[in-house]
């Protein structure tokens, strides 16, 4: 995937729910730009993916998986609000206060850490 065909996914298909990309390269969550406001689940596991800078542009994200990646840093996720289900099982999550930052994600009901 290229960071223009990904900003440009959002207007060609401006109602899509849910996206898979796994297994993909993905170096920011600005790739995605600003038009996918109607994403609810996003699956990017095992696909490079090393930080979580960018994440607040898909306010509507309810499912998050991002399993299999190298994140070692969940702050972007603070209040991101409409979380309800959130997969980051194997990356680099070593100091457990970066799971502290998800307490602002009120809706958050399951969270996947093996």
């Amino acid at each position: 995937t290229t960071e223009q065909s990904l900003s440009q996914l959002g207007f060609l298909l401006p109602r899509i729910k849910e996206l898979c990309l796994n297994s993909s390269s993905i170096s920011s969550f600005r790739e995605f730009g600003i038009s996918l406001k109607h994403l609810k689940i996003l699956r990017l596991e095992n696909s490079n993916v090393f930080d979580l800078d960018g994440i607040g542009v898909l306010q509507g994200l309810r499912e998050l998986y991002l399993g299999f990646n190298c994140i070692e840093n969940l702050t972007p996720l603070a209040l991101h609000d409409n979380l309800v289900k959130f997969d980051i099982q194997s990356n680099n999550i070593g100091d457990m206060n970066q799971i502290d930052q998800l307490g602002t994600c009120f809706l958050l009901k399951e969270l996947v850490l093996r």
